[in-house]
């Protein structure tokens, strides 16, 4: 994954460092503040099917917080990914 996504494109801290994904087994989830840098991050992810991974678009969705200037969906090889609208979190 770290070969992936860019260390400059993700979510950014107080202390001025990003974080762009979260990883466990071979579940991802990305993060970016805007949905032309998700795009970007999903679609530099696709390239990993040059070694066999590839995104399953049924089992992704994709949560946006807040407001996002530009309000088209995400795609994954020109499959529109479906946006998940229950938010839950942890305290």
């Amino acid at each position: 994954m770290k070969n992936s996504v860019q260390e400059s494109a993700g979510i950014e801290w107080v202390d001025g460092s990003k974080l762009g994904d979260f990883d466990f087994a071979d579940d991802v989830a990305l993060l970016h503040d805007s949905r032309d840098g998700m795009q970007a991050m999903t679609s530099k992810l696709e390239t990993s099917k040059k070694v066999g991974l590839q995104i399953n678009v049924a089992k992704t969705k994709f949560m946006s917080i807040g407001y996002w200037t530009n309000q088209s969906s995400i795609l994954v090889d020109s499959e529109q990914v479906e946006e998940c609208h229950v938010k839950t979190f942890a305290i």
